[in-house]
């Protein structure tokens, strides 16, 4: 994978067993530290998809024009990538929106 070159099946499953070792651990220490807090057992199941969507996603917050990032992403449709980048642009202007209107009405605030 450093190499950019495809992960192989057995790779990833070692990759993903890594990262499911990491996580149950960090689960453990979690419900020790909870002293009697009633914590759920939970499958943890996640795909190679799920991989590229975050990638895709960390992509667009670094800022990656959409040409670059279709090229990284391997999409040979342009319209794919700008679905994903739509709907991440669209929540990232309904906060930052919702921030200048809180900016805004704190002017008003009396203290």
């Amino acid at each position: 994978m450093n190499n950019g070159n495809f992960m192989t099946r057995s790779s990833f499953r070692k990759f993903r067993n890594k990262i499911i070792k990491k996580v149950k651990a960090s689960a453990n220490e979690l419900r020790n530290k909870s002293e009697g807090l009633q914590l759920k057992e939970r499958k943890i199941g996640f795909t190679p998809h799920m991989f590229r969507h975050t990638y895709a996603t960390n992509l667009y917050y670094a800022g990656v024009d959409i040409k670059t990032a279709q090229y990284y992403l391997g999409h040979s449709n342009l319209s794919v990538t700008l679905d994903i980048y739509t709907h991440l642009k669209k929540e990232n202007i309904e906060v930052s929106e919702a921030k200048k209107i809180n900016n805004y009405l704190d002017r008003f605030m009396v203290v």
